[in-house]
């Protein structure tokens, strides 16, 4: 049983006690039950078993941007009419913001090791649940002190996730052995409480952000319903009625119309790994996976396009003549007539990007690293007076196995900002090693 505690406090959070000192703890205990006499009795082919659980508030200052737990002023220079006349004046930069107050989260975790056939199998099974409480976000405000939007302890957030990590000895000969080692781990997010006013725009771009009652960093899209008899996108709007150019993207009253796509972050993922080593000889491949999770495809129609603009696969199946509507789902190349007698399209397009029909989701399987190593034995080493020496060749991103078939080759494991980049590039190395 170990039992610690902490205090302490920041400046750079309000200036009120109750917000900037915060105190901490943390309490946990482990049972090593197959050390136990009556365990050892029970002849079973378990060799070791090991529980462990903990309980523990924890505080975090919250966003690097945290600064101003009293009035923050910058100095400027006004405008004058001749540059040889001019001062320095004084403007606010951030509003006193007193009662902002840490991040703080109650972290549940239990554990488990487990040995089995004088431990050729071993595993480690964990469970943790979190209760997030004070989170800081942007809140928005009446504008009253001057700021129409300023930082607060504006959420609450429950997580849950289990993590598995397998191993075990599947062959062993003295010639010969293989080992295998399986990573699992599920995680789900929960927003239990969100005093926050967000728009269309900050649910449907890439990153992703989140309604009360779904997951930290939702993604959100724009329902797409077809095609028009001129290449046209049309989608729902607000009102339940359908519509080209009117999806209001500031639109922060109705948001119910927006189909909740996923989250952007993997809610399962893990590794598989082998090692297969014979005399010299060691082979060892190694597999990542990752489901759970969704993508925003990279906003790239619009309007028009110039040589500069790179066209990509899906611009072969856009919209050329009337009655394409019904075997494609890609709007029109708009000419110069269509956009000089309406400018409102640009609107079209831009919901276009961030609708159903641009989405993927970012599960995938992918040989992530092989490596085949071989290990002089002691005899050739003694000859050739040297103390060790070994040749290895490693391949990295070798192959992507399975990804969603929308995404066109792009890579769903490097995601940046708005969508997804090129596929990783495959890397190989060559290694000698020797000891002297």
């Amino acid at each position: 049983m170990e039992l610690t505690g902490r205090y302490e406090g920041s400046n750079r959070l309000g200036r009120s006690t109750k917000a900037r000192w915060m105190p901490t703890w943390a309490i946990g205990g482990l049972w090593n039950a197959s050390e136990e006499d009556f365990f050892k009795k029970l002849k079973t082919p378990i060799s070791t078993l090991t529980f462990r659980s903990s309980y523990s508030l924890m505080a975090d200052r919250g966003p690097s941007s945290v600064t101003n737990s009293v009035v923050v002023i910058n100095s400027y220079n006004p405008w004058r009419p001749s540059t040889s006349d001019s001062e320095t004046g004084l403007q606010i930069s951030n509003l006193e913001n007193s009662e902002l107050t840490y991040e703080k989260q109650y972290e549940l975790n239990l554990g488990m090791n487990f040995g089995l056939f004088n431990n050729r199998l071993n595993g480690d099974v964990n469970y943790y649940r979190r209760k997030g409480f004070d989170l800081i976000g942007p809140v928005n405000t009446q504008g009253l002190g001057g700021q129409i939007s300023k930082l607060g302890n504006t959420a609450n957030m429950i997580g849950r996730g289990v993590e598995i990590a397998l191993s075990g000895t599947i062959i062993k000969t003295p010639d010969f052995s293989w080992t295998s080692t399986l990573n699992y781990t599920h995680a789900t997010t929960k927003v239990t409480k969100l005093q926050n006013n967000q728009r269309v725009i900050d649910l449907i771009t890439g990153n992703g952000f989140t309604l009360e009652g779904y997951p930290a960093r939702s993604l959100f899209s724009i329902p797409f319903v077809g095609l028009q008899n001129d290449g046209l996108p049309v989608f729902t709007n607000a009102d339940q009625t359908t519509t080209v150019t009117g999806v209001y993207f500031q639109n922060r009253t109705d948001l119910s119309f927006l189909k909740y796509e996923g989250p952007t972050d993997p809610t399962d993922m893990g590794g598989f790994g082998n090692v297969f080593t014979y005399k010299g000889f060691t082979l060892s491949p190694y597999i990542t996976y990752s489901f759970g999770n969704v993508i925003r495809l990279d906003p790239v129609y619009k309007t028009n396009y110039s040589d500069m603009d790179a066209m990509t696969r899906e611009f072969a199946d856009s919209w050329t003549v009337p009655g394409d509507e019904h075997a494609t789902n890609v709007p029109v190349i708009l000419d110069t007539r269509y956009i000089r007698n309406n400018s409102q399209y640009s609107y079209a397009y831009n919901a276009y990007n961030y609708s159903t029909a641009n989405i993927a989701k970012g599960d995938f399987i992918r040989v992530k690293d092989i490596s085949l190593t071989y290990q002089l034995s002691k005899k050739i080493l003694s000859q050739l007076k040297i103390g060790s020496a070994s040749l290895r060749f490693n391949v990295s991103n070798l192959w992507l196995i399975y990804a969603d078939k929308k995404l066109n080759g792009q890579d769903p494991e490097f995601v940046n900002a708005g969508g997804v980049a090129l596929p990783l590039a495959k890397q190989y190395t060559l290694t000698l090693k020797l000891g002297l």
